[in-house]
C-alpha cells in the first residue's frame, strides 16, 4: 500500500540517524519491488542566511536565482525520511550516492515558496549492489521549476546484473588527454562542517577525521554536492535564465586539505568536467552541464 508522508517544514535528521543506527532492515532479493513512498514539504520558504552561506561555502557568485542544487539541500530531508521508513528495506548505513541529474527549468527567486516533493521511483540490481532511484521535483504554484533524480547504491555482493541506467553513460571525454585544466582549489579543513551546517548532513564521515577512518576512509571528506556545486560555479552554461541540466556521477571521495583539479572539455552544447583530488589519477567525480528543453525530464538521457 502507498505511503505518503507530509510536512509543513523540514523533517528531522536525527530521527532519520537514529533509524539508520539501530533498525534492521529485511534486504531485497531478485523478484522483490521497492514500496511506494512519497514525502512532501509544502510551503517551503527560503533562508535568506541558509541560502548566502551556501553561496559562500560554493563560491558561487554568477548563477542568477536559486543555484541548481540548492533545491537537492532542501528535499534531502525528505529522501533520507523515505529511505529510513520501516517499510523501506534496505540499510542506509554505509550506503553512497552514487549520480545525480538534475535540472532547472527557470531562474527561481530567492523569495519564491516552493512545493517539495520526492518519490522513490525503482531500482536495479548491478555487479556492485542495489540503485535506488528517487524522483524530486519543485513546484511555484502549479508551475515545476526544478527536477531531479537521485541514485543510491546499496553495497551487496552475488547479485544478478540488470541493464544498466542509461543514465550512467551521459558523462562524454574523448580520452584520458583530453581537456584543459579551468579550476583549482583546495578543500579547506573546515568544509565537512560549514556544508554541514547548512544542509543538515552531519554525517560523521564529513565532520569528524576519526569516524571517517573507522568507516574505511583515510581521513574526512566533503561532500560530494558541495564539491559539484564548487566545481560548476563559475560556468557560463549555469548563468542563464533557460533550462538548463547537471548530471554528476560521484566515484571517488573528495578528502579534506587536498589540492583538486577541474578539467574541462567542450561538448557540441555544454561542457563536460572532471575532478582530480591530490596525485590520484583516477576521476573523483565525472560532471555535465548542458542548455535543454523545457519538456526536458532528467531521468531521461539527453541526446
Amino acid at each position: 500500500m502507498p505511503l505518503q508522508l507530509e510536512f509543513s517544514q523540514a523533517p528531522s535528521f536525527s530521527k532519520a540517524y537514529r533509524r539508520v543506527l539501530f533498525s534492521r532492515r529485511r534486504g531485497m532479493k531478485p523478484g522483490d519491488e521497492l514500496p511506494a513512498i512519497t514525502a512532501t514539504w509544502k510551503g517551503a520558504h527560503l533562508d535568506a542566511e541558509n541560502l548566502q552561506a551556501y553561496r559562500d561555502v560554493c563560491q558561487i557568485t554568477s548563477e542568477p536565482g536559486l543555484p541548481i542544487h540548492y533545491p537537492h539541500v532542501l528535499i534531502s530531508p525528505l529522501h533520507i525520511t523515505m529511505l529510513t521508513e520501516p517499510e523501506y528495506p534496505l540499510p542506509l548505513l554505509g550506503a553512497v550516492h552514487l549520480r545525480n541529474h538534475a535540472i532547472r527549468y527557470r531562474t527561481i527567486e530567492d523569495n519564491e515558496t516552493l512545493d517539495l516533493t520526492a518519490t522513490i521511483a525503482g531500482h536495479r540490481f548491478c555487479k556492485q549492489g542495489i540503485e535506488t532511484d528517487v524522483d524530486s521535483w519543485a513546484t511555484v504554484g502549479d508551475e515545476v521549476v526544478w527536477r531531479e533524480r537521485t541514485t543510491f547504491l546499496t553495497r551487496k555482493k552475488g547479485l544478478p546484473d540488470d541493464p544498466a541506467s542509461s543514465l550512467a553513460d551521459v558523462f562524454p571525454w574523448p580520452d584520458e588527454e583530453a581537456g584543459e585544466e579551468h579550476l583549482a582549489f583546495n578543500i579547506g579543513a573546515k568544509t565537512g562542517k560549514r556544508y554541514a551546517k547548512i544542509s543538515g548532513d552531519y554525517n560523521p564521515i564529513h565532520i569528524s577525521k576519526w569516524m571517517a577512518k573507522m568507516f574505511g576512509f583515510k581521513r574526512d571528506i566533503a561532500h560530494g554536492m558541495w564539491g559539484v556545486a564548487r566545481a560548476t560555479a563559475d560556468l557560463p552554461e549555469l548563468a542563464t535564465d533557460g533550462p538548463v541540466r547537471l548530471d554528476v556521477m560521484f566515484k571517488g571521495p573528495l578528502f579534506m586539505t587536498k589540492d583538486v583539479v577541474v578539467r574541462r572539455h567542450s561538448l557540441e552544447s555544454g561542457t563536460s568536467l572532471r575532478l582530480f583530488v591530490g596525485s590520484d589519477p583516477r576521476p573523483a567525480m565525472l560532471v555535465t552541464v548542458r542548455p535543454t528543453t523545457p519538456d526536458a525530464l532528467p531521468e531521461t538521457a539527453p541526446a
